[in-house]
């Protein structure tokens, strides 16, 4: 076995020696890091110090004195006021990545909201079944029962007001429905009859297009389901300026409609 120069176990020893001092120095800064983290966890801080807007993705920026910032906005910061932290001014900091401090901070949050909705439910499970026995300060349950009575009656008032919307969209729904039918087949000839009737009842002298008079100068009439009349010509010349809509309303009543010759 060949003996190694003392030399070389100086060396190996002095390697090894450095080894165990960085993995000390790594022990060490993970112990404080957790610190800061932990500091920064407490005060819950989800927006940038700078610009106001919220920590996300991997952009945030953790300083070893526990405060945060976008890795754009510190170095804005820095630009102009040099290398210190824009809270506390330590000059002297250790920086690393904020993203695992988020969302532990973001998570400590939601767990402790989780817990407290836990607590609350069973608070009042346990206060609902004391009170349901007869038990406890009889003031108390009084104002209990009372407070759950105006809960429940909000409950149902919110349900019924739901459903009301709910039926007040079906009608809509189906009313829509409704004309869409009846704009996609027209009237029926009885439909037809009655507005011929209303038609004649009125007895429009003049046309309300061109204001020239309906009978008499020999120009074809169209009759519209809303039951008014027009010149044929002046009907269809005003339709050829009705490019917005897809179906052309009464001139008159403003009413979508079928046109047909009058009976």
């Amino acid at each position: 076995m060949a003996v190694k120069s003392p030399a070389l176990l100086a060396a190996q020893l002095q390697r090894r020696l450095v080894l165990r001092s960085e993995r000390k120095k790594k022990a060490q800064d993970s112990r404080e890091w957790a610190i800061v983290e932990a500091s920064f966890s407490k005060r819950s801080e989800f927006r940038c110090p700078i610009c106001l807007e919220k920590f996300g993705g991997g952009s945030a920026v953790l300083l070893s004195c526990s405060h945060c910032f976008h890795a754009e906005c510190l170095a804005a910061a820095e630009r102009c006021l040099g290398k210190s932290c824009p809270i506390c001014r330590k000059t002297k900091f250790q920086s690393r990545s904020a993203e695992a401090a988020v969302r532990s901070a973001a998570a400590s949050i939601i767990e402790a909201a989780w817990r407290s909705k836990v607590a609350r439910s069973e608070r009042a499970k346990r206060r609902r079944e004391l009170y349901a026995k007869g038990r406890g300060d009889p003031a108390r349950r009084r104002d209990y029962l009372a407070s759950a009575v105006v809960e429940y009656a909000e409950r149902i008032e919110r349900r019924v007001e739901e459903r009301a919307v709910g039926l007040e969209a079906l009608f809509a729904e189906s009313d829509a429905a409704l004309l869409e039918s009846s704009a996609l087949f027209g009237p029926t000839e009885a439909e037809w009859k009655a507005a011929e009737a209303r038609a004649r009842r009125r007895a429009e002298p003049n046309c309300a297009i061109c204001v020239g008079p309906l009978v008499g100068d020999g120009r074809p009439l169209v009759l519209l389901s809303c039951s008014h009349e027009y010149h044929r010509q002046c009907l269809t010349a005003l339709e050829a300026f009705n490019v917005g809509s897809t179906r052309p309303t009464c001139p008159y009543c403003r009413a979508p409609y079928h046109a047909r010759p009058p009976l």
